[in-house]
């Protein structure tokens, strides 16, 4: 009997040394990395009123948009813009096209990492053009997605 007591205490003690951790040692992965995510389009001609939206996540995989408007911008301008942002690994760039008798064109995005300043990945839409809703072209919105995960880029239109 006292052979078994023994033994029963030293696998007590055994089964208890190995459940201890020592969480100093521990290094966690961070969640969310900060990116600055830059926009361009261009516009055909002055009389427009158009939304550019920056969208990013968050931990709990919600959205967070960061919204500049522009309106009665000078014809054939170039519009270009930055963002910086703590975001999880999805983000995007929205082209929202609200009135006017114009389109945008060329509308792109450029994903860059801040920590390390490289460049992940640019993508331009240079096929489709957008305008008012109900105007002459199909679409009057394009998101262009970015997924950091793979580093891959994806576009849906409305």
């Amino acid at each position: 009997m006292k052979n078994l007591l023994n033994l029963t205490l030293i696998f007590t003690m055994l089964l208890m040394s190995s459940c201890s951790s020592d969480d100093s040692d521990s290094t966690q992965e961070p969640t969310a990395i900060s990116y600055k995510i830059d926009f361009t389009t261009e516009l055909s001609d002055a009389d427009s009123n158009f939304e550019i939206s920056v969208i990013t996540t968050n931990d709990n995989g919600g959205y967070s948009y960061d919204v500049n408007s522009y309106s009665n911008v000078d014809a054939y301008s170039v519009i270009t813009g930055s963002h910086t942002s703590v975001s999880n690994n999805i983000m995007g760039v929205k082209f929202d096209f609200i009135s006017g008798g114009n389109f945008l064109s060329n509308n792109g995005m450029t994903v860059t990492r801040t920590d390390t300043n490289e460049t992940l990945g640019s993508y331009l839409e240079s096929t489709e053009s957008l305008a008012a809703p109900g105007g002459s072209l199909q679409y009057s919105t394009l998101t262009i997605w970015f997924d950091a995960n793979d580093n891959s880029f994806s576009t849906d239109f409305e």
